[in-house]
Order: structure tokens, then C-alpha cells, then sequence
């Protein structure tokens, strides 16, 4: 192989490595600060509870529990787009609506039964 050809290909490499080392390098120059965490954050996060499959296999129900708020239970249909919601009661500051919802389809797969709670605003307003 000459000499050039030599060059060439290392020359080649070399564009290579720094065409696919460069992206990141700018990308978080270029990108915002990422601001640490607040307690604040945590109480938009929400989590997913007492998950619940109907005998048909056609439907699923599940708590959407939030940090501090209402709990909404959801009723979703597995080969439509049909989904009912429900709110449960408050979840937060020692009170847990998902403990007591305990939802459950009849066998059939026509009715959810579940309890619920005092929500929110009926909280807030004692």
C-alpha cells in the first residue's frame, strides 16, 4: 500500500471517531441545566395500584395513585379505545383511598365493584 493510501485511510478513521465523539460533547454544552430535584417534584409523581384483569380478558382496572390528590380508578378496554374513570378519595398526608378501593369486575366483566372515599376538596373542606 503507498503512502498515501496510508494517510488517506488513517485520515478517514480519524473523521470517523470524531464524527461520533463529537454529538455528545456539544449536546450538553448545548443542552439546559439539569435543576436537582424539589420535594415538590415528588408530589407530581404518580404510581399504580391494585391492577385488576376481568375473567373475559377483555378488560383491566388499575388505581392511578398520586403522591398528594385524588385516586382515579381506570377501567380500560384491551381491543378498544374505551376507558371509564372513576375518582376513589384522597391519597396523601396519612390518608391511603387506594388501601380501601380494592376494586374488583364482577364475573361477568359488566360492573366494577369498589369503595371509595372522602376526595380532595371534601377534605380540604373540614
Amino acid at each position: 500500500m503507498s503512502n498515501f493510501a496510508q494517510r488517506s485511510n488513517k485520515f478517514s478513521l480519524f473523521v470517523v471517531i470524531l464524527i461520533l465523539t463529537l454529538p455528545p460533547i456539544f449536546s450538553n454544552a448545548i443542552g439546559a441545566e439539569k435543576r436537582p430535584l424539589a420535594h415538590s417534584d415528588y408530589d407530581s409523581w404518580k404510581g399504580l395500584d391494585k391492577t385488576s384483569l376481568s375473567a373475559d380478558g377483555n378488560w383491566i382496572c388499575y388505581l392511578e395513585v398520586p403522591q398528594d390528590g385524588d385516586v382515579v380508578l381506570w377501567a380500560k378496554n384491551i381491543d378498544s379505545e374505551i376507558s371509564y374513570q372513576y375518582v376513589v378519595g384522597y391519597s396523601g398526608e396519612g390518608v391511603n383511598a387506594q388501601k380501601s378501593a380494592d376494586p374488583n369486575f364482577s364475573y361477568d366483566a359488566s360492573h366494577i365493584i369498589f369503595l371509595i372515599s372522602q376526595s380532595k376538596a371534601e377534605v380540604d373542606s373540614l
